[in-house]
């Protein structure tokens, strides 16, 4: 049966409006010690990225996505974007498929190697994720 009533989202879970979009993230995810070992433009990085997915498993992810539609100004700079991209590489959030000879954004893909961590594994949250 389909829903008719659109939910109500509380002034804690940011805008209304046509343009409000948001995001699914899981607990476990933010507790956990793999992810909170990140630095924390990474952090803001993978949940922004979690965003442009639209729940895709791949998605394109350009640099230009980093540009504050109302004010132009980057949420980083180039130099901290990529080495967020490379620290969450890493850790085993994404895996980075370069389009650098094809003149075309990145191509990205969400990993579950960082469920594997020896980090996550003793913090007992995201044994079940396997």
């Amino acid at each position: 049966m389909p829903r008719t009533k659109k939910p109500v989202f509380s002034f804690f879970n940011g805008c209304k409006g046509k343009n409000a979009s948001y995001i699914r993230v899981a607990s476990d995810l933010l507790f956990c010690e793999a992810f909170r070992s990140l630095h924390g433009n990474s952090q803001a990085l993978y949940l922004r990225m979690l965003s442009a997915s639209k729940g895709r498993m791949e998605f394109i992810y350009p640099y230009s996505l980093e540009l504050n539609p109302k004010s132009g100004e980057p949420y980083l700079s180039k130099g901290a974007f990529f080495s967020a991209v490379t620290e969450l590489e890493r850790a085993g959030f994404i895996v980075r498929q370069s389009n650098k000879n094809l003149r075309k954004p990145n191509e990205y893909k969400f990993s579950n190697v960082w469920v594997n961590n020896a980090d996550c594994r003793r913090c007992g949250r995201c044994a079940d994720r396997q």
